[in-house]
This record gives C-alpha cells, sequence and structure tokens, in this order.
C-alpha cells in the first residue's frame, strides 16, 4: 500500500466489480506519471491482453484505475478508468484528476464531458457500404462506443468486421469500420452518394470531439 497527498495505492487484486470505464486518456506513459506521483503499476491481464495497471483510492473511498495495454498505439497514453456505476462522471474526472494533482489540459481524451452533434443511423442504411477512406484513427473499437455512445454492429457474411453508420446535423454521413473487436486502426469513410470534401474529417472530428491526436493516417486533398 502507497500513501499519497490525494490517494492511497492499493494491489489491483483488490479491484471493486464495475471499476471498468474509461473516463478520459491521460496524455502520459506509466512511465512519467511514476516519476510525477509515485505511482506504481503492475502487470496485469483482463482476460483479452496483458496491462500496466495501478489501482488507487480516493481520501474519501472511491476507486479509480490508471491502466495502458501492452499493445496500445500510443505509448504516451494511459487511460483513466472509473466505475460502470457512477452517477456523476464529469464529477469524478474532476475528483479522480485532483487526486493525482493534473490539470484537465493533461488530458487528450475525454468521453465523459462529450457534447455530441451526430445521430446514429441503423445497420444497412445506404448499404452501409463504404466510400473513399478520408482517415484512420488508432482507437479501439470499445475507446469509441465509451467515447460517444456509437454502437458497432457486425458485418455479414465477415461477424469479426464491425461498422457504425453516422449522420451530422449538417447532413454528412459517415462510416466507421474496425477489423475486429481488437484492432486498434479504425477507418473513416465517406458514404457513396455523399460529396468527398477536404473538411470532411474536420466536421466527423466536431460532431464527435474525438481529438485529433488519434488519428494515424489522414488522406490529403489536392
Amino acid at each position: 500500500m502507497i500513501k499519497k497527498q490525494g490517494f492511497t495505492q492499493v494491489h489491483v487484486g483488490d479491484m471493486e466489480r464495475g471499476l471498468a470505464r474509461t473516463l478520459a486518456v491521460i496524455g502520459l506513459s506509466p512511465a512519467k506519471i511514476t516519476d510525477l506521483a509515485g505511482i506504481k503499476f503492475e502487470t496485469a491481464n483482463d482476460g483479452f491482453q496483458y496491462l500496466h495497471a495501478a489501482l488507487l483510492v480516493t481520501n474519501d473511498g472511491k476507486q479509480f484505475a490508471l491502466r495502458q495495454y501492452y499493445k496500445s498505439p500510443n505509448r504516451d497514453a494511459t487511460e483513466l478508468i472509473g466505475s460502470e456505476n457512477s452517477y456523476d462522471l464529469v464529477a469524478d474526472l474532476q475528483l479522480f484528476l485532483t487526486a493525482l494533482g493534473l490539470k484537465e489540459a493533461a488530458l487528450i481524451w475525454s468521453p465523459s464531458i462529450m457534447r455530441h452533434r451526430f445521430q446514429q443511423l441503423p445497420p444497412g442504411e445506404e448499404g452501409n457500404s463504404e466510400g473513399t477512406l478520408l482517415a484512420v484513427f488508432s482507437l479501439l473499437p470499445r475507446h469509441i462506443s465509451e467515447a460517444t455512445g456509437i454502437v458497432f454492429n457486425s458485418s455479414d457474411p465477415k461477424p469479426s468486421v464491425l461498422r457504425a453508420l453516422i449522420v451530422t446535423k449538417n447532413g454528412t454521413k459517415f462510416l466507421l469500420r474496425s477489423l475486429s473487436p481488437s484492432d486498434a486502426r479504425m477507418e473513416l469513410f465517406s458514404v457513396p452518394g455523399h460529396v468527398d470534401r477536404g473538411g470532411a474529417v474536420e466536421e466527423f472530428l466536431e460532431a464527435t470531439e474525438i481529438s485529433r491526436d488519434h488519428i494515424s493516417w489522414l488522406r490529403r486533398h489536392p
């Protein structure tokens, strides 16, 4: 057990049930967090992948966790995890940041304070087919879902392929595609019949409030 001013660190094996919701992504590696806050990361396995993890408890007894998967495409990012049963995600995020001595400026992604400007369309609309590949994000499907509420649907005849179709408030449609639930390569396509223009990706980012920092490839327009 490690006692700090704003939190106490305990063994990850003492984690409470339901501590599984990503509240934010901190733009610091586990090693940097160790240097700044003295937190020691343990090796853990969630049943699918190995990860670096640290379990912390605020001074008023509320658990939260930090984690980074071994296969994470961004080594300078660490997820901040809270309870799925939280009644106020924004308040919890602020509480945990205060305990860590961090400001919101340290976050590169904060799902709990999103203000969405899009709607999801049902599977099969517009044929659920790909147009032009606009960008690639280094994000797992579950990260997109937790951040935006977008629900991915499996693809027939390839059930491992996940797709989601959305439309912005301006009427522009986009298709998100991932080749598997564990694939941290999320592709963003235009939808056939819609104008493929240079500002489309910016419109998608504004609508979903997904950070540009997660883009690993971007189509260049003339």
